[in-house]
């Protein structure tokens, strides 16, 4: 199932209302956001099918960096093609990384609304040792930088984190994730609002949102600093010294898109 981009302003006005508060209901089969007229502009579009190769309009330089065995493509979770599974980190430590070749800017959004999303499949939940205490999925910028835009799993538990130059806010689902099971997550800024989404992509249903609000400002990463994939890496696209938070499991349809 492809991913289907609306404009973000009107989703995110649409999934508020539907969720009468600023928390829906944990499991609660929500109907899904009514996409408008307008169309977010999908900036990175990795759909895995044809390898490592952007679909959207960013001029994407994508590196693997592995210390021993990269990733496999495996079977999408839903409508065919191919995802991406990662190694267990004790094994070898994996990240994808994505620089904008042109430095155009893309992969700023500044005070634009934008979503951030991936398909995801759990194999396991982490250990919660030194080299695996959490599920990166899709970041770019590192918490003590100025800016930071983030997609991660705590214990099965999504979540989202938006830092920019007036503040950070942080939207955690209530809903842990079954390993072995696909679900479409979803950050979604708009103005100072924070939503993050989760879908059961076999029932084809919503099972969570939450929203979260306070100051965010603009947000802008220097254009050397990578967006990351699977796993946390340095502003200079290397490993860090520290655990890189690396993936269990397998990731599709990578997308980040500005309205």
């Amino acid at each position: 199932m492809r991913r289907t981009v609306g404009g973000i302003v009107a989703l995110m006005t649409t999934a508020v209302a539907l969720s009468g508060c600023q928390d829906a209901p944990a499991g609660a089969d929500l109907p899904s956001s009514v996409p408008s007229a307008t169309q977010a502009t999908p900036i990175l579009d990795l759909r895995f099918d044809a390898g490592l190769v952007n679909d959207g309009e960013l001029d994407a330089e994508i590196r693997e960096l592995a210390s021993g065995a990269g990733v496999t493509f495996v079977a999408a979770g839903t409508g065919g093609g191919r995802a991406i599974a990662f190694p267990d980190a004790r094994q070898s430590r994996v990240v994808i990384t994505v620089l904008d070749r042109a430095a155009t800017g893309l992969l700023d959004p500044g005070r634009r609304p934008f979503v951030l999303g991936a398909d995801v499949r759990l194999d396991r939940l982490e250990a919660g040792d030194d080299l695996d205490n959490g599920e990166n999925v899709v970041q770019r910028g590192l918490f003590d930088d100025g800016s930071q835009y983030k997609l991660q799993l705590d214990h099965g538990y999504p979540s989202c984190l938006v830092a920019g130059s007036t503040g950070r806010v942080f939207a955690k689902s209530e809903i842990q994730l079954a390993p072995g099971s696909w679900y479409r997550l979803e950050c979604r800024r708009v103005r100072d609002d924070l939503t993050v989404i989760v879908r059961d992509l076999a029932a084809d249903r919503t099972l969570d949102q939450v929203t979260a609000s306070g100051p965010i400002g603009d947000v802008a990463v220097p254009a050397t600093v990578p967006l990351t994939i699977g796993a946390k890496a340095g502003a200079n696209g290397a490993f860090l010294a520290s655990s890189t938070d690396q993936f269990d499991g397998a990731l599709d349809n990578v997308l980040f898109a500005v309205d």
